[in-house]
């Protein structure tokens, strides 16, 4: 149940407004930084789910690995802010 949940805010909600807001904003989407952020969010989310998936399958030593990409799922959510907040705030 813990990794459907984390699957479910991760992969469909966090993605989807991502993906709403590059869809809105296409020029914020052709931007290097928004190919840096859609990269490290993929590769973060894969491990992610691969890391829970070994923690709730009794590899407690998988730990370090989901932390890692919870820490990279972070990162690229301050880059999307990043992105994001002076288009919003209608500053470009």
């Amino acid at each position: 149940m813990p990794t459907h949940a984390h699957l479910l805010v991760v992969g469909w909600v966090s993605f989807a407004l991502f993906g709403i807001f590059y869809h809105l904003f296409p020029s914020a989407a052709a931007s290097r930084l928004a190919v840096a952020h859609f990269w490290l969010a993929q590769v973060s989310f894969i491990t992610l789910v691969i890391g829970l998936f070994l923690i709730f399958g009794g590899r407690s030593g998988a730990e370090p690995i989901a932390a890692a990409a919870s820490t990279g799922l972070l990162v690229s959510m301050i880059l999307f802010a990043v992105i994001a907040l002076p288009i919003v705030r209608g500053q470009r």
